[in-house]
């Protein structure tokens, strides 16, 4: 919203008639948007009254603000005064039972706006409500808002404290509502008639919508190869005396052309001598610094017979093969196009050879040899394959290279030296490293047709700072050690076979059409993107040491759970998310700075050591249930700072061992405590109560609740 509000278009004025004819049109249907949580509030008690007026305040005004940014007024010079004009006009009517009332004030400090919504509710002199939301509008910097760094999932957090269970009193031995040092007896239970109906919407209109979704378009379109030159077509034997020129010969004349093979020596040539021929050239003898030959062009082959360690050479037109059959050290550079209809062949070691003109072959590309040393800064692209028969120890490739069919790297990468790729590689087919990967920095995208696979570990000085990806499957066999691979894109399976390890090693997005599976180790490893499998998401391996997923894990397969098949712990610093259920298996150790939320069943190990979750955990359909938890010795070990909800019930199987901190228990069916019922009383504790009533001086409680970056105060 920051470079929508930049626009230096229209005047501060337009804001004002903008903001209301917004008003005027839109109103309805921005209240119409709301209806779900008027439902809520007469269902959940007169506290969500205040809560529903509030917030239909909020989700007005961010709309109004957001169409006037869309709609090209410009904010950054706009008043105080030209922004309550148009509040004013925000005044909806609410078809709820009791008094209920909305007031909307606004001012300007510190660079931005502060628009502060109070809904009130008063049913009686006993029940009144009061919830303050303050909405910041920031001129100057990105902001969050709903759907922004809240505590919920993928945008609102779920506000309320009720606690719905068919056994009170057991909750009541084990439940007691907990702030600090002030203890007070559990609120109260409402009667939620239709519980499945309000989750289901809740997810349709606050999940569905905000979870991240991987799109197929995401994985980045190929290239298509150059087209290469047609060699000149010659009618006579025009200077073409002989059918091996020396030196000396090759002197006498600027242009050669001759009807059928030839060869030429033209070492220590300067004068630069272009040839064309129907059939073959040969080029023959060591060439150095000093030789200056002009551009060949065969309706056949091009061959290079010996070594080349300088000289300057003309563009290569080849109606067959280009093939260098001798080394190219250092001192050989070519700055002119290479083109053959047919293949194009380094038979020998590359030693310091320099390319900057383009490479197109309408065949092959083939690198027998090894490359001590090479520099690519012209596109290379094939019609056919790009084949590394050898080892690279040291590289430098600034341009594309692109292969129409395959892509294959049969020997180690980076063995001996740093090989640095600044252009994009791709293939219409597969791409594939046989051999370890080493010592390899990549800025830009590795893209494929079809699978890309590393048969051999990814090690240590790897950084692939742009991404994979794949149109079809992505598979590490090996493990990825130390190495850090910024994206991993795919519209079929992303597979991991062994571990990813090592302080360093670190993945960016890790996103399929398909499924993700990880079957080896994470071992102090990094994740810093999302890791979104629009089918199945399963860990097999352990998750082990200081290893940190930073965004979300999304599963959106409807047919089989998220697994965690392996133990220790799991870190994700926003939210996990399962169109099916989740199972947590063999973890120890559960850490989500954002919400859990599933469509079907929650279920955890026997033993978990700690549980962790700033948001909510939520089951839409199915229940929650929980496992012995153990050493929960303060409210920083074992807590879900939101709601825990679960459609189909919410059950503890094992003895309690500590206390339990959670924002509040909501079932349609039961809460089932099926440990040892004479363990310690008030084991869970519930830490946020009811909002306290109002009166005209006063602004109820302290409480805060998170709302996107919102701040509600009830």
């Amino acid at each position: 919203m920051k470079n929508l509000w930049r626009n230096e278009r229209g005047a501060a004025l337009i804001l004002v008639l903008m903001l209301s004819m917004v008003v005027t049109v839109g109103l309805t249907a921005l209240i119409m948007s709301t209806q779900q949580g008027q439902r809520n509030s007469v269902h959940d008690g007169n506290a969500e009254r205040s809560n529903y007026v509030a917030e239909s305040g909020a989700v007005i005004v961010k709309r109004l603000v957001k169409n006037a940014a869309a709609n090209n007024v410009q904010v950054q010079s706009m008043e105080e005064s030209q922004l309550k004009t148009a509040l004013e006009k925000v005044n909806p009517s609410f078809s709820l039972s009791g008094s209920n009332a909305m007031e909307i004030s606004s001012r300007k400090e510190a660079g931005q706006f502060v628009v502060e919504i109070t809904g009130k509710s008063k049913y009686s002199d006993n029940l009144k409500r009061q919830t303050k939301i303050t909405l910041p509008i920031l001129l100057n910097t990105s902001g969050g808002g709903a759907g922004g760094n809240g505590k919920g999932i993928f945008g609102d957090d779920v506000v309320g404290t009720s606690v719905t269970e068919t056994n009170k009193a057991k909750t009541e031995a084990w439940v007691r509502h907990w702030d600090g040092k002030v203890q007070t007896a559990p609120g109260q239970y409402y009667k939620i008639i239709n519980y499945q109906e309000q989750m289901t919407k809740y997810f349709t209109q606050q999940v569905d919508t905000k979870r991240p979704v991987f799109k197929a378009s995401t994985v980045h379109p190929l290239q298509a190869p150059g087209t290469p030159a047609t060699p000149l077509d010659v009618f006579d034997n025009k200077n073409c005396a002989m059918a091996e020129f020396q030196r000396a010969d090759l002197e006498k004349y600027p242009d050669i052309y001759c009807l059928g093979d030839i060869t030429i020596n033209p070492a220590g040539l300067t004068k630069g001598t272009t040839i064309y021929s129907n059939g073959t050239i040969r080029v023959r003898g060591d060439l150095s610094a000093g030789t200056t030959l002009g551009a060949l062009s065969a309706g056949k082959d091009i061959v290079f017979e010996g070594k080349l360690s300088g000289g300057k050479y003309g563009e290569l037109i080849a109606g067959g093969k280009v093939i260098f059959s001798g080394e190219l050290n250092s001192g050989f550079t070519h700055s002119q196009k290479i083109s053959a209809r047919g293949s194009i062949e380094f038979a020998n070691k590359l030693n310091g050879a320099v390319f900057s003109g383009e490479m197109v072959s309408g065949d092959s590309i083939y690198f027998k040899n090894v490359i001590g040393n090479v520099t690519y800064s012209g596109r290379v692209s094939a019609a056919n394959n790009i084949v590394f028969q050898e080892k690279i120890e040291k590289a430098a490739i600034s341009a594309d290279m692109v292969a129409g069919n395959n892509m294959q790297f049969k020997r180690p990468v980076g063995e001996n030296g740093p090989v640095t790729i600044s252009g994009s590689l791709m293939s219409g087919g597969s791409m594939t490293f046989d051999e370890p990967v080493r010592n390899l920095t990549a800025s830009a995208r590795f893209v494929a047709g079809k699978a890309i696979t590393f048969n051999k570990e990814v090690g240590s000085g790897v950084l692939i700072s742009g991404s994979l990806h794949s149109h079809d499957t992505i598979t590490f066999n090996e493990p990825i050690t130390s190495s850090t691979i910024m994206g991993l894109y795919a519209k079929g399976n992303i597979v991991l076979w062994k571990a990813v390890q090592g302080n360093s090693a670190t993945l960016g997005d890790i996103q399929s059409d398909a499924n993700i599976t990880f079957n080896g180790n994470f071992d102090n490893a990094t994740v810093l993107g999302d890791v979104i499998a629009n089918k199945l998401l399963a860990f097999n391996g352990n998750i082990n040491g200081s290893t940190v997923f930073k965004k979300n894990l999304v599963s959106n397969s409807t047919v089989a759970d998220l697994n965690f098949n392996a133990g220790y712990r799991v870190v994700v610093e926003q939210s996990i998310y399962s169109a099916k259920g989740i199972d947590f298996k063999q973890l120890n150790g559960v850490r989500v700075g954002q919400s859990i939320y599933a469509y079907q069943n929650v279920t955890m190990p026997v033993n978990l050591s700690y549980l962790n979750i700033d948001g909510a955990l939520l089951s839409r359909d199915g229940s929650v249930t929980f496992p012995k938890l153990y050493g929960c010795n303060s409210k920083d070990d074992c807590f879900v700072g939101s709601f825990i909800a679960g459609t189909a019930g919410i059950a503890f199987n094992y003895n309690l061992d500590g206390f339990m901190y959670f924002g509040g228990l909501s079932t349609g069916q039961t809460i089932k405590y099926n440990g040892n019922q004479n363990g310690p009383p008030n084991t869970i504790r519930i830490t946020r109560q009811a909002p306290d009533g109002y009166t005209e001086d006063s602004g109820g409680n302290n409480g805060q609740i998170n709302f996107g970056d919102w701040r509600t105060t009830s």
